[in-house]
């Protein structure tokens, strides 16, 4: 297979996906959608159709509204992990999240992700979500690190 092939074949499974999240998730017509994301009806339908691209701006925009990660938009990446994270944290205030006992946790839950899903990816972008959110609660409480 050329990747001429390959990457018509990731647009397609690209624009299955944007219409899924818009059918399934918001509930939107493509007017709607395209409306909210910056682009006409007529482009999103070629993105649909695996005939055309998302700016950065854009994708920026469907995130935001579908809650999906990019990698998940762009590449099918399973983006649970980093919603389940964030959940798993917001459970928590800033000084219980300090202690050892609930990073062990977060941490538990990251590596057994790992391990069992193998989406490394997903990992990174779920430890720098998780460093930057520890990197603020350390620097609101004036704790050297």
């Amino acid at each position: 297979m050329d990747s001429n092939h390959s990457i018509n074949l990731e647009q397609i499974e690209r624009g299955k996906r944007i219409q899924s999240i818009r059918e399934n998730e918001l509930h939107m017509n493509k007017t709607q959608l395209a409306k909210a994301i910056g682009v006409s009806g007529q482009f999103l339908g070629l993105v649909e159709d695996g005939k055309g691209n998302l700016v950065y701006k854009s994708i920026k925009k469907l995130r935001t509204l579908s809650g999906h990660s990019a990698d998940y938009i762009l590449y099918g990446l399973d983006d649970s992990v980093i919603t389940k994270t964030k959940k798993l944290l917001e459970k928590y205030s800033e000084k219980q999240i300090t202690n050892t006992r609930v990073l062990n946790a977060c941490l538990l839950y990251i590596k057994y992700y790992k391990r069992h899903y193998h989406f490394h990816k997903r990992l990174i972008i779920t430890k720098q979500y998780y460093k930057l959110k520890m990197k603020s609660i350390i620097l609101s409480h004036h704790i050297d690190y």
